[in-house]
Parts: structure tokens; sequence; C-alpha cells
């Protein structure tokens, strides 16, 4: 029952990992490309931000539970699995957080009150909606499909 449990878990947090924040990325972009200070857009964004992560710490916590319980953290399957998500996600993810939940608010609240930005406060908010959003969104859905591959089928990308 352990098992099911954890798996039911593990496909919970990928749905809440994936979902909730894509769709709180594009209403803000929007906003923000219609020169709309939204504070309920704003407030919803960082609000799925961290929906997001916690469901990423729900799913990397039910990840190696799983892949413990299984007995499987020698299959070369999840070995590759493994490293996608440390090369790939995981640093993704640590910028998102980073910038996410200590910058990204103070900026908008800066936005918000008509205040203008320093000169860090423009350069965070722009590489966050710029270079790594960018970059996130071209890799990310690659990442995740071989992922789901790796787990799905259980044979290895690469033999």
């Amino acid at each position: 029952m352990l098992y099911p449990s954890l798996k039911l878990i593990h496909l919970g947090s990928l749905i809440l990992w994936l979902g909730p924040a894509l769709g709180a990325w594009f209403a803000l972009r929007m906003a923000s490309q219609n020169q709309q200070a939204n504070p309920s857009v704003q407030r919803a964004f960082l609000l799925a931000l961290v929906l997001e992560h916690i469901a990423l710490l729900g799913l990397l916590s039910s990840g190696a539970a799983l892949a413990w319980y299984s007995g499987q953290f020698s299959a070369p399957w999840l070995v590759q699995k493994l490293w996608l998500i440390g090369l790939i996600i995981v640093p993704l993810e640590l910028v998102d957080m980073v910038i996410g939940h200590r910058y990204l608010p103070k900026i908008l609240a800066r936005q918000q009150s008509k205040q203008a930005l320093s000169s860090a406060q423009r350069r965070q908010f722009a590489f966050y909606h710029g270079p790594f959003t960018h970059a996130a969104i071209i890799v990310l859905p690659f990442t995740v499909i071989a992922i789901m591959w790796l787990a799905i089928s259980k044979t290895p990308l690469i033999s």
C-alpha cells in the first residue's frame, strides 16, 4: 500500500509543480506586456511560485522514497533520470527560488507603488523574465519529457 501511495504523491506533485506555476507565469507575462501592474495577478503569481516549490520538494522527496522503497537506486534508467534532475531541474529551480522568493516580491511591490526600481532590481527582473525564463522554457519541456520517458519505460536513453 505504501508504494501506490508514494506514486500518487509523486504524480500529484508533478502536476502541481508544472501546472499552476506555468499558468501563473503566463498571466504575469501578459499583464506585464500590457503594462498593467495588476496586484491580484502578481499575488497569484507569487502564491503559485510558493505552491510550485512546495510541490517540487514533494516531487523530489516522494521520488527518493519510491527509489528507496523499490531498491532501484542503481537501475540505469533511474541513474539517468537523477542526472537530468540534478544537472538541469535542480539548478533552474534554485535560481527560480532565490529570485522568485527573495527579490521578486520586493520588485513587484515597488512596481505596484510606482516607485522606481534600483539598477540591481531592473537587472534581476530583466534576467528573470528574460534569459532565465527563455532558457527554462526551451530546456524544461525536453528534460521533463525525457524524465517521464525514463520513468514510464524504465528504459535508459543511453545504454
